[in-house]
């Protein structure tokens, strides 16, 4: 045996047991080089403090790599790390994380095999905040009880305008005052006590919602109902004659249902709630702030209170062969309470391929900026900025170098734009501007701002988009657009809603570069449109003439249409309607009031070359109010 044998031996012996003591010491990681490996804990252990302390250790020790081996991980708030934020289109507060991934760079984390298990309100499964070229591949985020209200209708007596359902977890729910409510919570002191408000309880311990803002879906097929058989469920009931509705508890998860609905479900129907308390989206599944370069691989995403990911004022951002849709097996009807995926205030590109979206109670995908209203000038060059929806408080608006438009918010007209100089927070709500710019003579009363650096590109491919409540995809950016290769099946609303509005949500932008092309739609209620372009506008006497939006292009598609209804737009100058393919769908009814194409106030529309294989139905729309060619 060499010397130099026995020194290489003795060598691989210490590196070996270093790493036993290195393991011993991490608490049960294991570091591999450049890799950290953590194990399930096992059982319903809370994983939280192993998943933690990788984190750190790879922060603190320049680890690029953290494996989470296959498995089951369950995350509870308790021994999670928490920060107050604004979490864009959600409720903020305290919210506790499992995966705080803040202020960190080049950091891969694989997790094939590898589910999260979450558990209570107030908390976020992952959470990546002002860090940069962070990429997940492979994970699997779920709740381990519901946070939605879930029902499916046994019977139905038409005599006593009730309907008994069967219910997911009755040991959730509580009846009082002839009213049905769920959650976390101490059922017996509910019942005794006076009703508690939620924010009167601790979200990330106890919550509480009622059963209303509901949603309805036939479980014969699995397909969601249209528009108009998706009434909620009220405590009074507003559809005959104003009699009081009972909630009744039969036993064994039974429950009867009175005077709540204005037109009784079918047997076989299901009805999910997610309550109109507020808060009510406290729990998204991925929070993204000020993130950069971020990938996501096969994340897998079976519920959320909340939206399944939603990234604000970040640049760079892809899922690829991304899932949201109940477990297999669950029995569960809603994956997400709000949007799929979300993204405001964004720059560069967001690219969203090979993915399937089913069963949200809210849109796939939306992007979009924010209109803030200017409520004072403070000096030559500067103003007070305030945000206006209340789930838009606390977001940064605008950085030094960025460019802000102008624009009437009675019509949503811009007039101009200045470059910021600088920005003063005041508070969550306000903040100061100062430009490079004079604002003086050039400031009209009654203004909105939008961000012009805050338009990212769109590029929505290969995708499936299934029986989910509102519509299949909203955006407003004025970045390149392409939605190409998709299926849109049976959304509750329209397809595609292409907006602007400066009057509730406040979601800004005006697009300008807009391609669908090779998708097929299959809708679901005759109410709507398959499309709806043009901005939300406030109803005034006369309406704006002035174009909002410009060159949308709406080729070689395949429609299965509800009704007649295809297009409805206005103030778009450049629509291109051509090469589609339009069929009836099993849903079809003739409504010979809607317009199959329903245009105003538009200019250099054309539509031509389509095919049209449903009986009675033209292309056909009024040029008198249009500049069209």
């Amino acid at each position: 045996m060499t010397k130099e044998f026995i020194l290489k031996l003795i060598n691989t012996m210490l590196c070996a047991r270093n790493a036993c003591i290195l393991a011993v010491m991490l608490g049960g990681l294991t570091v591999r080089g450049q890799e950290i490996v953590v194990n399930p804990p096992g059982g319903d252990k809370d994983a939280v403090p192993l998943l933690t302390k990788a984190l750190e250790q790879a922060r603190e020790k320049g680890i690029s790599t953290i494996r989470i081996n296959p498995g089951i991980y369950h995350v509870y708030p308790d021994m999670a790390q928490e920060r107050f934020i604004h979490v864009s289109n959600h409720d903020h507060g305290l919210r506790r994380t499992a995966l705080p991934i803040w202020d960190m760079k080049n950091l891969t984390i694989e997790a094939e095999g590898a589910t999260l298990v979450a558990h209570n309100m107030a908390f976020i499964p992952v959470t990546i905040h002002h860090s940069k070229n962070i990429t997940i591949n492979g994970l699997t985020i779920d709740w381990a009880e519901p946070l939605n209200l879930q029902g499916q209708v046994e019977s139905v007596d038409r005599v006593t305008n009730s309907f008994v359902a069967v219910m997911q977890h009755p040991e959730r729910i509580v009846v009082k005052n002839n009213k049905m409510y769920y959650g976390c919570f101490d059922k017996k002191l509910f019942s005794s006590k006076r009703l508690l408000s939620p924010w009167q309880l601790t979200p990330y311990k106890e919550w509480i919602q009622d059963a209303e803002w509901t949603h309805w879906i036939d479980s014969k097929d699995g397909s969601v109902l249209n528009s108009k058989r998706q009434p909620n469920i009220r405590d009074w009931d507003y559809g005959k004659n104003g009699r009081p509705s009972v909630v009744e508890d039969l036993g064994n998860g039974r429950f009867r249902f009175t005077h709540t609905v204005p037109q009784l479900p079918e047997v076989g129907y299901v009805f999910v709630a997610k309550g109109m308390f507020s808060p009510n989206r406290t729990s998204p599944g991925v929070h993204l702030m000020n993130a950069e370069e971020v990938v996501f691989n096969q994340l897998t995403i079976h519920h959320a209170g909340g939206m399944g990911l939603i990234a604000q004022r970040c640049k760079n951002v892809t899922l690829d062969r991304m899932r949201v849709a109940p477990a297999e097996g669950s029995g569960r009807w809603v994956s997400t309470l709000a949007d799929a995926t979300h993204f405001n205030l964004c720059q560069g590109k967001i690219v969203i391929k090979n993915s399937t979206f089913e069963y949200m109670l809210d849109d796939a995908t939306n992007v979009h900026g924010v209109n803030v209203l200017v409520v004072a000038q403070s000096g030559s060059k500067s103003l007070i900025g305030e945000l206006q929806h209340f789930q838009q408080y606390g977001l940064e608006f605008a950085r030094p170098g960025e460019r802000l438009r102008f624009s009437e918010q009675r019509n949503m007209v811009a007039y101009g734009e200045r470059m910021v100089e600088s920005v003063r927070q005041i508070n969550a709500t306000r903040f100061e501007v100062t430009f490079t710019q004079p604002i003086e003579g050039f400031l009209r009363s009654g203004t909105t701002m939008d961000n012009l650096d805050c338009q990212p590109d769109l590029v929505f491919t290969g995708n499936r988009v299934a029986n989910n409540r509102a519509r299949s995809l909203i955006f407003s950016t004025q970045g390149k657009v392409l939605i190409a290769d998709n299926h849109f099946e049976q959304p509750v609303n329209e397809a595609i809603k292409v907006l602007g509005d400066a009057n509730f949500w406040f979601e800004s932008g005006p697009v300008s570069d807009v391609t669908i092309k090779n998708n097929v739609f299959i809708s679901r209620s005759p109410e709507c449109p398959v499309f709806e372009f043009g901005p939300e506008e406030s109803g005034l006497p006369e309406m704006a003439n002035v174009p909002f939006h410009k060159n949308i292009k709406v080729i070689s598609n395949e429609f299965y249409l509800a009704s007649p209804k295809i297009l409805k737009v206005h103030r778009v100058d450049g629509l291109e309607f051509r090469d589609n393919t339009i069929r009836a769908s099993k849903w079809y009814l003739p409504d010979n009031r809607g317009k199959s194409v329903d245009i105003e106030r538009c200019s250099n529309v054309s539509v031509s070359g389509n095919t049209v294989e449903v009986k009675g139905l033209k292309l056909e729309y009024d040029n008198s109010v249009n500049n069209s060619k």
